[in-house]
């Protein structure tokens, strides 16, 4: 039987609702008795109704709080204002994040370009608009480094702890795909944990972006967990075929299941894309029976 503290170790993103409407959402998790949300995809954004002392545990996930005009989060930009623009968010979003108690709060690892909007999710769509130049890796890695550092310290003085999601590379994409995304493998993140050097800093593993990686690339995904274990700082969890990041649910024999139990503590979040109450729920269930 699951523990108190492995039930309070579960979340579900609001990616994972079919009404992506905060007050909708919020009634559905009280109707169903989900009392972990993570605050990611959001329409009708209104921090009022995140009650406080209602029974409910929050994360924030990299773009919320919802910008008043959609843009491109991005810690690697080249260009000033929308890197400034970017770590703008994400103080917003860690002072957030220290209000409501979250323990940690992730963002995406950037992108070597700035894309539109709309190509975020889009392999194929993001390959094609980088087909021209590309700006050196270790410039990409630089800027993305002093980003991670300035937010670490200002997310520490916070009582939150800053992550860095890894990003999924799809086998669709190509090689232009490769040059413009940072923080695919576990001798990326190595690096950039070395670099940091901060114990505030850390890692979160959506293993779906893994699983499409893994097959992208042909590396091991489960010593990819194993060698990052120590750094680990929460888990985004969904499953795929290894060719499109599908969000899609999973059963008990999922391959990364095992490793929820190695990295007590820290919030595993199910990230289903729009999926029915009855696949949250029973997706649910499959998590809290694995700890």
């Amino acid at each position: 039987m699951t523990s108190p503290d492995g039930l309070r170790r579960i979340y579900v993103s609001s990616n994972s609702f079919r009404d992506r409407r905060l007050d909708a959402i919020l009634s559905v998790c009280d109707r169903e008795g989900l009392t972990g949300l993570e605050l990611s995809a959001l329409e009708q954004w209104d921090p009022r109704l995140l009650e406080k002392g209602c029974g409910r545990r929050y994360l924030v996930h990299n773009y919320c709080p919802p910008p008043v005009s959609p843009f491109l989060l991005n810690l690697a930009s080249a260009d000033p204002a929308s890197l400034e623009r970017s770590l703008a968010h994400c103080r917003r979003a860690l002072d957030l994040s220290a209000e409501l108690g979250g323990s940690v709060y992730a963002a995406h690892a950037g992108f070597a370009v700035d894309l539109e909007p709309r190509l975020l999710g889009d392999p194929h769509g993001q390959a094609q608009r980088v087909l021209g130049s590309l700006p050196a890796y270790e410039e990409t890695y630089a800027r993305l480094l002093a980003s991670v550092k300035t937010l670490t310290a200002y997310a520490k003085a916070r009582g939150v702890r800053f992550l860095i999601e890894n990003h999924a590379l799809s086998s669709t994409g190509g090689d232009a795909a490769r040059r413009l995304l940072p923080m695919v493998t576990s001798d990326e993140l190595l690096r950039l944990l070395a670099d940091v050097d901060n114990e505030g800093f850390g890692v979160l593993v959506d293993v779906g972006h893994l699983n499409l990686s893994a097959h992208a690339l042909g590396f091991d995904r489960v010593r990819f967990i194993e060698t990052l274990a120590p750094f680990i700082g929460g888990f985004h969890l969904s499953d795929n075929a290894g060719v499109d990041d599908e969000h899609g649910s999973f059963g008990g024999d999922a391959w990364f299941l095992p490793f929820l139990r190695t990295c007590p503590d820290v919030p595993l979040t199910i990230e289903l894309s729009q999926a029915p109450m009855s696949e949250i729920l029973r997706t649910r269930d499959v998590v809290a029976g694995s700890l």
